[in-house]
């Protein structure tokens, strides 16, 4: 295809939104934006292809999401409700700036909300992948063993031009499907007993994304789909309990795919996310 090249450097810049500083990063398949002060979410994800399909250029193309992704959520010692860091501040780091590959740590202290806590979190982005790994290590210093549990929560914003969503989480014969249309909701609990959590958001055009959390199950999984216009979503699962040592570390990967065109995902296989064309 004249025009086109499938793979181009992947790059980093930093952005100012509302004061403050978000990190873009892109290649030529993905876009995401990572907001380093909003607990290290992922505000935006695009799949740079979709504007390519003329009559969805105005209703969303190339939109996976947009809202807060990949939020972090704790609860330990059975010490009240789970916590998302949602407001937590992290102190970003470009560690590596491409050509071939970029590479950016968020870290912060949690003394605010669980003490001795320290969460570290690392995106990677390759040269022509169509998505992103996120890995996280939580550090304890506390006093005594902790029970630590451990999850994530994402939350798609409302769009004017949506008019439909899906969520699909587990795999096999144990996965659950949940389609909202706009005004009507919906609900769903369940527990994942895999040991891989994984779930997958799909528009109405079949944009979306599915991410892959390995070896933090069994989680309880929890969705909620807000009766308002443009059909938002709030999802959250929560994993665990692991023990964990004054001193010691819990470490766990969610690997990211950003598509275009793909209805239904089966498991997602181990390695990297990377694709050179797809039909």
């Amino acid at each position: 295809m004249d025009g086109i090249t499938w793979n181009g450097p992947v790059i980093v810049t930093r952005r100012e939104t509302d004061g403050e500083a978000d990190v873009v990063v892109e290649n030529d398949f993905l876009r995401i934006v990572i907001a380093p002060g909003a607990g290290g979410a992922v505000t935006e994800l695009t799949y740079k292809r979709g504007p390519e399909v003329t009559f969805i250029a105005d209703k969303g193309a190339g939109v996976a999401g947009t809202g807060r992704f990949f939020v972090d959520a704790f609860q330990i010692n059975d010490e009240g409700d789970c916590t998302l860091l949602t407001d937590v501040a992290f102190a970003a780091e470009i560690v590596e700036e491409g050509p071939d590959r970029v590479v950016i740590t968020l870290v912060a202290d949690l003394d605010g909300a669980h003490t001795g806590l320290r969460v570290e979190r690392t995106f990677t982005v390759g040269r022509g992948e169509c998505g992103f790994t996120l890995t996280r290590r939580v550090v304890y210093a506390g006093a005594g063993v902790a029970r630590l549990w451990i999850g994530s929560a994402s939350e798609q914003r409302p769009e004017n031009w949506r008019k439909d969503l899906k969520l699909c989480a587990g795999t096999g014969e144990a996965r659950r499907d949940l389609v909202a249309l706009e005004n009507q909701g919906g609900s769903i609990d369940w527990e994942i007993e895999d040991a891989d959590v994984q779930w997958q958001l799909m528009g109405q055009y079949g944009i979306g994304v599915v991410a892959r959390a390995v070896g933090v199950g069994p989680a309880a999984f929890r969705v909620r789909f807000p009766e308002i216009e443009g059909v938002p979503c709030q999802a959250q699962w929560l994993g665990g309990p692991t023990t964990i040592e004054p001193g010691e570390s819990a470490e766990s990967e969610t690997a990211v795919l950003v598509y275009q065109g793909l209805r239904e995902a089966g498991a997602m296989s181990a390695g990297r996310l990377a694709i050179s064309a797809y039909g």
